[in-house]
């Protein structure tokens, strides 16, 4: 083979694998810019909302249609009923480790760790429009949302809603839902300041 046949494939070969380390590293660098997109939901969701809903279910069968309630918070709330289904009370870009260490250790739940908030005070006869659950990070299409339909879907929460279930809710409406959920709550008699406080753990500002 002649000199310059070789070098010119040297030279090819070189510039191949050039771009293919280059396309890596831009890869990686992409991936790690937006973990809300490549998070644990990428191949599948993680965090099951309609689990939640199930156990949730169970427990106000067996105490007179109420749902779990606690002095201490939310997190304590749900702390009996995550130790067979915690990944279904929190949300993308969270894990039950907080439920883990919590239990372990004999101490409070920080809701700060949690991926989900969870609203206490209702029961079976509340009003079917009210969520009882949602997620505290708005992440494209939700946690039921996979592979690189993630890279087109709009940002927004799963909601678990008391009679309709799972639905999601776009983050550019979640002002507007969390605003109408407020009034709900107030209306079936919970006070006004903590029921706007469960929806500022998701980062709101609600007008005086």
């Amino acid at each position: 083979m002649e000199p310059n046949v070789i070098r010119r494939r040297r030279v090819w070969l070189g510039a191949v694998l050039i771009s293919v380390v280059f396309g890596v590293i831009v890869l990686w660098i992409f991936v790690k810019m937006n973990p809300l997109i490549f998070n644990e939901s990428f191949v599948e969701h993680a965090h099951c909302i309609v689990a939640a809903q199930s156990v949730l279910r169970i427990y106000a069968d067996e105490h007179g249609g109420r749902f779990p309630e606690s002095t201490n918070g939310f997190g304590d709330a749900l702390l009996p009923l995550s130790e067979d289904a915690g990944y279904a009370f929190t949300g993308p870009m969270f894990d039950d480790s907080e439920f883990v260490t919590a239990r372990h250790d004999g101490r409070t739940v920080d809701e700060s760790k949690l991926g989900r908030i969870y609203m206490q005070g209702l029961s079976e006869h509340s009003n079917p429009a009210i969520a009882l659950l949602f997620d505290r990070v708005a992440t494209p299409g939700g946690d039921h949302c996979h592979l690189f339909n993630r890279l087109f879907a709009p940002y927004g929460r799963e909601v678990l809603e008391l009679g309709d279930g799972k639905l999601f809710v776009r983050d550019t409406d979640w002002y507007a839902y969390a605003t109408n959920q407020v009034a709900l709550l107030v209306a079936q008699g919970i006070n006004r300041k903590t029921a706007q406080s469960y929806y500022e753990m998701t980062g709101l500002k609600f007008e005086e």
